[in-house]
C-alpha cells in the first residue's frame, strides 16, 4: 500500500512576501519524481494575488514506490556474505603466495 501525502501550495512575490494559498491540492506518492509547474492564466497585473487565475501541473516522472523497502535486507545480507568470503579467499592467497619472508 502506497501512502498518498497531499499538500497545499503556496506563492509569494515582492508584492506579498508571505504568499497566498492555491486552490488545488497537490498528492504526492513516496519515492516518485516529480516536475511541479505552475502557470498564470491571466497577464493583468490586478489579480496576480488571486488563486483562481492559476493553473498548476504536476508531473510524474518516475513512478512511486511499488516493492517496500525492507524487501531489500536480503539481498544485502547475500552480497555481505559474499564479500567477505571473497576477502578471506583473497587474503589466504595473498599470503600464501608471498615469496618473501614479511616479518
Amino acid at each position: 500500500m502506497i501512502k498518498l501525502l497531499r499538500y497545499k501550495l503556496a506563492l509569494s512575490h515582492a508584492g506579498k512576501p508571505y504568499g497566498f494559498k492555491l486552490d488545488q491540492e497537490l498528492e504526492i506518492k513516496l519515492g516518485a519524481v516529480y516536475i511541479l509547474s505552475v502557470i498564470r492564466t491571466s497577464t493583468v497585473e490586478s489579480v496576480k494575488d488571486d488563486p483562481s487565475y492559476y493553473q498548476i501541473g504536476l508531473h510524474e516522472i518516475t513512478k512511486a514506490n511499488s516493492v517496500h523497502m525492507l524487501l531489500l535486507i536480503p539481498q544485502y545480507i547475500v552480497m555481505t556474505m559474499g564479500e567477505i568470503m571473497f576477502s578471506i579467499t583473497i587474503m589466504d592467497f595473498s599470503y600464501a603466495e608471498v615469496s618473501f619472508p614479511i616479518f
